[in-house]
């Protein structure tokens, strides 16, 4: 697209589409925004094509072809901030109220939204990995030593120049990291069980946003980059074993076999309400979500936990409550999505990574490791069954109507 023309309803088209793509939006989104944003201001022809990692399009503008337009755009941090940005956006330029020239100011306010202070990542990082930690049964001592690890992941993930390194390099060495720091946390006496101190800790690496996104990407017809997601969640968690189990072998080489876990606390479910407003904010305050949206994010995390622990306290059957778990929290994140006017992801990717399988993906790369051949196939096959479970329950609540979440007529596609 030429300089002169930059300033076009077209090119504005593309730039929103470039930024939501980079900024972790679905792929429907991105396709369905841009085409939008083209009708809205009268463009003649106007045909756009998305990947997971790139965009194709070509338009005709005031009767001039506007050459096709192919970018490539690399995979970044999730902003959620800047998605709910751009689709505010879009829906004040589908209702008419915003010029091209006005909706330029408004796209490069939107993309200059600054990421989170790093130390409140830290904090956050470290905050939920204590409360994963405890939520899962570990004793307090087990939090605190996850809170430790957590701090110490997010500070390793905040210096890591991404550019310069592969995810999957990325995940493997900070899944090490996290599982060197705990375990000499634990060698110094500081926890009381080594897997509840990782477990809490590597949450941060599970892939909860590609297995969510590749899920609606899938639901709404874009097998390829459904699939892409897909492979990229399963590496990225294949990743994280590696890393945890590598460090864990060696640590067992060394010490002759000391003691990793021990039995875990029950966990009440009247105890779990100061526990999970802090596990869920703090994945809200990771991927950049609007303050505003904190509370929300929480009670859909809330309530899809409280579904899990009940379902697993009577039955003890963790595939079925974690698909329970993923119906209620989906459809309470659907309602707030469409009360609140904002993407659906922006409730959902808060709420859903408890009941991500990163348990599994531990005690999978643990004995794979450990030439626990039976144990580590029955883990692999119970982790992959929980996160087909998750994947039917968002799906299912994804493609009922609209009118099972509100009874206006008009409004926002979620």
């Amino acid at each position: 697209m030429t300089e002169e023309r930059s300033e076009s309803a077209a090119g504005l088209s593309f730039k929103m589409g470039e930024a939501l793509l980079r900024n972790g939006a679905e792929i429907f989104r991105v396709q369905e925004t841009m085409e939008r944003v083209a009708r809205a201001y009268d463009i003649e022809e106007y045909d756009v094509y998305v990947l997971s990692n790139a965009i194709f399009a070509n338009a005709v503008e005031n009767g001039e072809k506007i050459d096709t337009k192919l970018k490539f755009v690399p995979g970044s941090t999730v902003h959620f901030g800047r998605i709910v940005g751009i689709n505010q956006l879009s829906r004040e330029i589908v209702a008419g109220k915003v010029s091209v020239e006005e909706a330029y100011a408004r796209l490069r306010e939107i993309v200059s939204i600054p990421y989170t202070h790093p130390i409140r990542l830290d904090l956050a990082c470290a905050v939920g990995s204590a409360c994963f930690s405890y939520l899962f049964g570990g004793t307090v001592f087990d939090a605190a030593a996850a809170f430790i690890c957590g701090f110490v992941l997010q500070v390793f993930l905040n210096a890591i120049d991404s550019r310069t390194a592969s995810k999957f390099i990325i995940n493997l060495a900070s899944s090490a990291v996290v599982a060197v720091c705990a375990v000499l946390l634990f060698t110094v006496g500081l926890g009381d069980s080594l897997d509840k101190i990782i477990i809490g800790s590597i949450i941060r690496l599970v892939p909860g946003v590609a297995l969510t996104t590749s899920i609606r990407d899938f639901l709404n017809g874009d097998y390829l980059s459904g699939t892409i997601r897909m492979i990229d969640a399963f590496l990225v968690g294949g990743c994280i074993a590696i890393g945890v189990g590598a460090v864990v072998m060696t640590y067992i080489s060394l010490t002759g076999g000391a003691p990793l876990f021990m039995t875990p606390e029950a966990v009440s479910i009247g105890s779990i309400q100061t526990r999970w407003r802090c596990v869920h904010i703090a994945f809200a305050i990771i991927f950049h979500t609007p303050r505003e949206q904190y509370v929300c994010a929480g009670l859909v995390g809330a309530f899809g936990w409280l579904i899990y622990i009940v379902y697993v306290y009577f039955t003890g059957d963790v595939v079925f409550a974690s698909f329970f778990a993923a119906l209620g929290l989906t459809y309470l994140a659907r309602v707030f999505s469409f009360a609140r006017k904002a993407p659906l992801p922006v409730f959902l990717i808060a709420g859903i990574f408890p009941v991500v399988p990163g348990a599994g993906i531990y005690y999978t790369g643990y004995h794979i490791f450990m030439n626990n051949n039976a144990e580590a196939m029955s883990k692999g096959v119970e982790t992959i069954k929980i996160a087909i479970a998750i994947a039917l329950g968002i799906g299912i609540v994804v493609s009922l109507p609209r009118f099972f979440f509100t009874l206006r007529r008009k409004g926002s596609t979620t």
